[in-house]
């Protein structure tokens, strides 16, 4: 019969296998999950996500400068403001710049190519009678030029590529302006029919407020019916609620 292991042995035995299988279950979760991404997510998917506690900040909305809020804008002054600002356009713009590199770098491949590599060393020994050497510093330069001749069109190929994608770029930035000034031109024209139709709203309500006037001192006098006076009073406040909402969508 084999010896019989002591109780605490075992038990020793036990807690280290249980700790490399945690350790190795840890070492896989983290090459599977490196960055914890399911971390606040939820194992099952019938769990609600509850999220966390605290939302990210928000940065702040770029707003105008305290003089320019005053200021009447034109047509002309909010699309040129909206080019040089709109992110669009930016990004256009950048798109464009990074394409006209890529024009750059293909006609590199016309240019020769220089390398240049240097080694530098210093020795100094003693002989075997005992007597130092002097010692000797040795610099060895090595300078290559090299020049492509015929790659069958390879070169010519890849410009014209380059040159294509440019083209792509640019007219892709023309139509992001062309959007962004037609955006503004819309929400402008936009913004003089809403303050023409409030001015109208706030005529009627006017008009109708004298029209209420009216209706009670005739109801006081005896020369108009209830009935007349709710309408007037209807009509008042169907104003007042157009106006209302005319102002809120200005």
């Amino acid at each position: 019969m084999p010896p019989k292991m002591p109780s605490a042995a075992v038990c020793v035995l036990l807690l280290t296998c249980v700790g490399l299988n945690q350790a190795t279950a840890g070492v896989t979760g983290w090459l599977a999950d490196p960055f914890d991404t399911d971390g606040g997510i939820n194992q099952q998917p019938g769990q609600p996500w509850t999220g966390p506690s605290k939302l990210p900040a928000v940065p702040d909305a770029h707003s105008l400068h305290p003089a320019e809020q005053g200021k009447v804008w034109s047509l002309s002054q909010l699309t040129a403001y909206a080019l040089a600002h709109n992110p669009q356009t930016a990004a256009a713009w950048d798109a464009l710049r990074a394409q006209a590199a890529g024009v750059g770098i293909a006609e590199s491949a016309w240019l020769p190519t220089v390398n240049l590599n240097t080694t530098a060393s210093r020795r100094q020994s003693a002989s075997t009678a005992g007597f130092t050497v002097p010692a000797r510093n040795s610099v060895n330069p090595n300078l290559t030029l090299s020049y492509t001749l015929w790659d069958f069109g390879l070169r010519s190929a890849k410009t014209a590529a380059a040159k294509a994608q440019e083209w792509v770029a640019g007219f892709t930035q023309n139509q992001q302006i062309q959007s962004v000034a037609f955006g503004v031109a819309q929400a402008y024209y936009q913004v003089l029919g809403n303050q023409s139709l409030l001015l109208a709203d706030e005529k009627t309500v006017a008009e109708n407020q004298k029209n209420l006037e009216a209706a009670e001192v005739m109801h006081q006098a005896g020369q108009a019916t209830v009935g007349s006076l709710y309408q007037a009073r209807a009509a008042l406040a169907q104003a007042q609620s157009t106006l209302a909402a005319q102002q809120q969508t200005l």
